[in-house]
């Protein structure tokens, strides 16, 4: 009987020492594909980081676009006005000098009047 318990034993411990090796190697397998899901997942990440970075870049590009558009727009209003404020002033100056003519005409006509 005791026999037969050490051969029981024996078999267990046979089984066990070519269990272990497997188990090392479906342990190592299961580190590499964990391995692996992380580098695809830091991959992945990566990816969605330049992904974000080029959509800010080109929001700081459209802002840039949109406010140098501002600008141009903002310097052709100023230049509009501009030249609002300089034709009403050449008008101005043509009204003063035809009023200022035709009161020189009025007074010379008088002047030949009393001659």
């Amino acid at each position: 009987a005791e026999a037969a318990v050490a051969r029981s034993e024996l078999a267990e411990a046979v089984a066990r020492e070519r269990a272990h090796p497997e188990a090392l190697e479906t342990d190592e397998m299961a580190r590499g594909t964990m391995a692996a899901e992380a580098d695809a997942a830091r991959a992945a990440h990566e990816a969605a980081h330049a992904e974000t970075l080029d959509l800010l870049s080109g929001a700081r590009a459209e802002v840039e676009t949109e406010k140098e558009a501002g600008r141009a727009w903002q310097e052709a209003v100023t230049r509009e006005q501009d030249a609002s404020r300089a034709l009403e002033e050449a008008l101005l100056q043509q009204e003063k000098a035809s009023n200022a003519a035709s009161q020189d005409a009025l007074q010379r006509a008088r002047a030949a009047g009393e001659e």
